[in-house]
């Protein structure tokens, strides 16, 4: 599995916003809008997941020249308003393009895109539109999308409905408040979470917050979980090292620390202020362990365009990918599966380095 794409619908840099996230040097900084694939090892399938309107960019930021079919977990801006890039594919099978959605979203798209999905409606000669054959999921329903196995569950996210997704043993969940029951039942024993997240504290309306999403990951029990979907609010070097993040105050006393350890030492400062004056305690009461707190959940920040996750199926549904070794260098995130330059295993490129 691949992101894209890991931003909130504002994408990081926020234009015109002069906070340290917007500011960042770091390239994990930079989010676009939310996208991802599912491949098989090889590349010979890939599965798209959402068209963001950053989706040319980063279809050639990750080398990606095919794509087998579409699945659409729901039908906002953010998710959809790239639709147009997929012009080239059909353009280059010569034939249209699988898509999925359920009933209520296919009817938006359908609605926000006459010229794509009116049958009745040809481009002027000389000219092309992406050619795509719209079909409908229903809960619960497994299905088959570009040779993979997919069962597709509801979750709330607002006044509409939004869909998640388990395919083998990852599970996928973008744009969501809380999980239904047939959720929880479907990602039981997955080993691979992604989940949205879009800060800490102050809780959303329509979607977790990272607080909500830890707590789901340790629920659900993965051995890995990945937040996706966020805002600014957020920095991604809070969370390099051993991205252990615990739960309750243990938390927030590993963020402070990770703030000051990449010298942010303001970032730090905030973390300590904003709880104080959240709960009305006094500095030293924040690094009290907070009782029935003793199991950790492995959560870390996906990054976009080249991060590739473990291996989701195999014989059993083993983890057929391995973490590389070697000392990283300054600049550099181990990751599972990466590939370095002339397609050795390595850790994945951040600024001008590669790790051996």
């Amino acid at each position: 599995m691949r992101f894209l794409g890991t931003g909130t619908s504002f994408g990081i840099p926020v234009v015109g916003c002069p906070c340290a996230v917007c500011q960042s040097v770091d390239a994990r900084d930079r989010r676009t809008r939310h996208g991802a694939t599912v491949e098989t090892d090889d590349g010979s399938r890939r599965l798209l997941i959402d068209t963001p309107p950053e989706l040319r960019l980063q279809l050639l930021a990750a080398g990606i020249t095919t794509v087998d079919g579409v699945f659409y977990t729901h039908a906002h801006a953010d998710h959809t308003h790239g639709i147009d890039d997929l012009r080239v594919f059909s353009a280059r099978r010569g034939r249209a393009l699988e898509a999925w959605a359920d009933a209520d979203n296919a009817a938006r798209l359908r609605s926000t895109f006459p010229y794509i999905f009116d049958p009745g409606y040809r481009p002027p000669e000389g000219t092309t539109k992406p050619e795509i054959h719209l079909r409908i999921f229903e809960e619960a329903s497994p299905l088959r999308i570009a040779g993979f196995d997919l069962t597709p569950f509801p979750v709330p996210h607002g006044d509409i409905t939004a869909w998640g997704f388990r395919t083998g043993n990852l599970g996928y969940v973008t744009d969501a408040k809380r999980l239904p029951a047939a959720a929880w039942r479907i990602l039981e024993g997955v080993r691979v979470l992604v989940l949205n997240a879009l800060w800490h504290g102050n809780p959303h309306p329509t979607h977790f917050n990272i607080e909500e999403a830890v707590d789901v990951a340790q629920r659900i029990g993965s051995r890995r979980t990945f937040l996706t979907h966020l805002t600014h609010r957020v920095g991604h070097g809070m969370f390099t090292g051993p991205a252990r993040v615990d739960l309750g105050l243990q938390r927030l006393q590993w963020l402070q620390g990770q703030a000051i350890d990449h010298g942010r030492a303001d970032i730090a400062d905030h973390v300590v202020r904003a709880w104080n004056r959240r709960v009305g305690q006094q500095r030293h009461d924040m690094f009290e362990a907070a009782p029935g707190n003793e199991n950790q959940a492995d959560v870390r920040m996906a990054v976009d365009e080249t991060v590739e996750l473990l291996s989701i199926g195999g014989a059993a549904g083993q983890e057929r990918a391995v973490q590389v070794g070697g000392e990283h260098q300054p600049g550099c995130e181990r990751i599972v599966g990466a590939r370095g330059p002339a397609g050795r295993g390595g850790c994945r490129r951040i600024g001008q380095r590669w790790c051996a």
